[in-house]
């Protein structure tokens, strides 16, 4: 039972702007990241919700649908680059 995340509230739980060596992603890049947390009892998909570092375009990145990579599990964590 997969929730979309507009019937569950997920939460930005720690955010790294200017990530020089602390975490690096799957490619070994240090790029910037932000942790969401769900703290629901089911998984929540961010599927087609957005994100974006710039209020003039809200719509900048997609989440994309179809892809285990955008569910959170159920009181999990998931790391956004």
């Amino acid at each position: 039972n997969i929730r979309t995340a507009s019937s569950q509230q997920v939460y930005i739980n720690e955010l790294m702007a200017s990530n020089a060596q602390t975490i690096a992603d799957s490619s070994g890049s240090f790029e910037d990241w932000f942790e969401v947390y769900n703290p629901n009892p089911t998984p929540v998909d961010l599927a087609n919700y957005y994100v974006t570092d710039n209020p003039a375009n809200p719509t900048k990145h997609r989440f994309p649908t179809g892809s285990t990579q955008t569910i959170i599990p159920a009181n999990g964590f998931v790391l956004i680059w």
